[in-house]
Order: C-alpha cells, then structure tokens, then sequence
C-alpha cells in the first residue's frame, strides 16, 4: 500500500515521558545557569588579569596589580552579565514551551507508507533526501539533517510525529518506523541533482518515481494542485 496520511491525536506515554525528562533537563539547566555563568566569568576575569600583569611583568610597564586586577574585573564582569541576561529569558522560554506542549497534549501525525523510494546524494551538509511513491500518482519529498540512513530508515511504513506548545512553536520532532527499511530503486548522484528543482521536505508532485529525472529538471517540475 502506497498512502500519506495527516491525522492529530493526543500525545502517546512514551511521547509524554521524552517531553516529561527534556523539561527536566532545561530546568536543571536554568537552574544552574547563576552559577555556570559566575564560573566563566571568574575563569574570564583571571585570564584577563593574568594577561595584564605578565605584560606589565615583561616590559616593567603598565598598571599595578591592584588596577590590573581592577580592570579584569570591570571587563569581565560586564562580559558575564550580559551572558546571564542574554541566555536566562531564552532558557526559561525553552522550559515554557515544553510545559505548554504537555498541557497542549497534541501531536500531529503525519504517516507515509511506500515501497519504491529513490535517494539523492547530499550535497554541502543540507541533509538526506528521498521521494516516496504515493498512490494517485503522487510523490512525496522527505529532507533534512534528521533522516540520514539509519537500522531502520528509510522505512517502508513510517510517521513523522510534530509536537508543538503555544502559538505553535515546535518543540519536538519525532520519527516513528512502523514497517521494513526501505532500499531505493536507485541513487541520484549529487553531480545530476545539482541539475534539478528538489521540492521542499513534504512537499508532493505529480509523476512516477521512473521519471523523477525528468519531473525535477530546472523548469520543468510538475507542482503540486
């Protein structure tokens, strides 16, 4: 069977226990980011002041150690309080995303199942890339860093399950093998790709897998309706 499928649902145990313990790890995070924060900026402060005073030592010039140590200070002081600020209202939204995705309780399930699949070579570190055969005569396009060749993947029978807190900020992706790996038919080299218009990661087409070459050659892809 060759299908794609969208479908919601309310989030699964195990969904619930990754969201549960990667909650836990920004909070402990945020927890200890006063005291991280205070240990980069006393390493900063007696790098700088070390600094001062061998060039002082070295050319029997410059401030004192008290004034060096002064200085140090005033330059790494700022330095870790603007860190501080800067990463303490990220780290909390972080943790307020997951907690707003638990109550959310949503996952957006989208499934593909296929038996011919072709791969293209990555190119520049942009990530793996695969076109599904859908039934109707459709395509589908699967992309990105997450989906390089695993045990299992690509799949035969797989779901990409999206979860997202308020205002539909994306806080966990997940991809689920229900089926067989799934060799492809053949391997686009990344040479011939650089020739073609690949569509974006979910993208559909119209067209047969045996004439990808074709569908995706620069001005003439066959877009979705």
């Amino acid at each position: 069977m060759t299908l794609m499928e969208n479908t919601v649902r309310s989030l699964s145990e195990k969904e619930r226990r990754l969201l549960n313990a990667a909650t836990a790890l920004r909070q402990r995070r945020l927890d200890k980011l006063h005291r991280r924060m205070l240990v980069i900026g006393l390493l900063q402060f007696l790098v700088i002041w070390g600094v001062m005073l061998m060039a002082t030592i070295a050319d029997k010039k410059g401030p004192t150690w008290y004034w060096s140590m002064l200085i140090a200070l005033g330059i790494a002081l700022p330095i870790a309080l603007w860190s501080y600020l800067s990463l303490k209202p990220k780290l909390i939204a972080d943790v307020r995303n997951f907690e707003s995705a638990l109550r959310r309780n949503e996952a957006r399930v989208i499934r593909i199942q296929s038996d011919r699949m072709v791969e293209f070579e990555e190119e520049e570190d942009e990530g793996a890339c695969y076109a599904f055969q859908l039934k109707n005569y459709r395509i589908v396009f699967v992309a990105g860093q997450e989906f390089y060749p695993a045990a299992k993947f690509p799949n035969d029978d797989f779901s990409l399950i999206s979860i997202y807190g308020d205002n539909d900020v994306l806080v966990e992706e997940l991809i689920e093998k229900h089926g067989l790996r799934l060799k492809p038919a053949r391997t686009i080299s990344s040479k011939q790709k650089a020739t073609m218009i690949i569509p974006y990661h979910l993208e559909t087409i119209a067209g047969d897998l045996d004439r990808i070459e074709q569908l995706l050659a620069k001005g003439g892809v066959i877009a979705d309706a």
